[in-house]
Parts: C-alpha cells; structure tokens; sequence
C-alpha cells in the first residue's frame, strides 16, 4: 500500500495551516534548547507540545485567560 501525500493533499495541509495557526518566534540559546529538548523528550513529547502546555499551565496557575 502507497502511503504517499499527493501533491493536492499537501498544499491543502498547508493552506489550512496557514489560515489556522500562527507562529511565534522564539529564540534561546543552544543550551537551553538541548534542556527544553530532553524536558520533552523525558515527557514523551515534541518540544512544541512541552513548551505549549508548560505555557498553559502557567497561564492557568497565574488564573489568567
């Protein structure tokens, strides 16, 4: 079985990212990403998830929303 992304299928992904997410720089020093790294990696997660829910969760505790 092909499990390929035809081309449609990846522009579409894509564009729906485009009109769904934004990004937001962030920039640390190599160190601290290696930390943030295996902190994620530790969790089972991809750093993007760690630093999204470690956001969350300060939000949360802080009770702003």
């Amino acid at each position: 079985m092909d499990l390929k992304t035809s081309e449609a299928q990846r522009k579409a992904s894509i564009k729906w990212q485009k009109e769904n997410y934004v990004r937001i720089p962030l920039d640390v020093r190599p160190e601290e990403k290696e930390r943030i790294k295996e902190a994620a990696k530790r969790e089972n997660m991809t750093v993007g998830g760690y630093i999204k829910e470690a956001i969350a969760e300060k939000i949360e505790r802080e009770g702003k929303q």
